[in-house]
């Protein structure tokens, strides 16, 4: 059994597994061979991505890709993971427990701490912050008595013991 490395030049779905073509040494063409991958994720490698190809005799099967620095996100630490279309479309687990998921200058951060972060802003500064303090300076015409006031609402709040109340 020989380990090579290939070229692919194109990948398709096939019935039970992925189909794919590509070039080996000079000369060497690998037409409509077996693609495999884990269960339960699935690609298509770009064109001109590097396969890594077992042989047998006449059976070749390709087992894994990889592409350029350049189109997969940055990783910096150690145990860090990616699954990703390219560099700006991803979702990444980092070591330390965030879970960051990014389409493009779109992102959304869970944070080991348990805050979200929608773009760099803090979800939970949004909520408590920006929204509450707008909502504290709206303030409305009562239509019978006509004085100005904030607008009455009522807040249900669960606490640590699951109970519900009016606050």
């Amino acid at each position: 059994m020989r380990i090579i490395k290939c070229k692919i030049s194109s990948v398709t779905d096939g019935d039970y597994q992925k189909i794919v073509n590509g070039i080996g040494r000079p000369n060497e063409e690998i037409t409509e061979r077996s693609y495999f991958q884990h269960v339960g994720l699935t690609s298509i490698p770009p064109v001109d991505s590097v396969g890594v190809a077992l042989i047998d005799g006449n059976n070749v099967s390709v087992i894994a890709t990889a592409d350029s620095q350049a189109s997969r996100p940055a990783l910096t630490n150690e145990k860090d993971v990616a699954i990703y279309a390219d560099a700006d479309k991803y979702v990444k687990i980092v070591a330390g427990g965030d879970i960051e998921i990014a389409n493009n200058n779109n992102s959304i951060i869970l944070k080991a701490n348990g805050d979200i972060e929608l773009g760099g802003l803090s979800l939970r500064k949004l909520m408590t912050e920006d929204i509450i303090t707008k909502y504290n300076t709206h303030v409305h015409v009562d239509p019978v008595s006509g004085q100005t006031g904030p607008p009455s609402v009522l807040f249900l709040v669960t606490d640590a013991t699951t109970k519900t109340e009016a606050q």
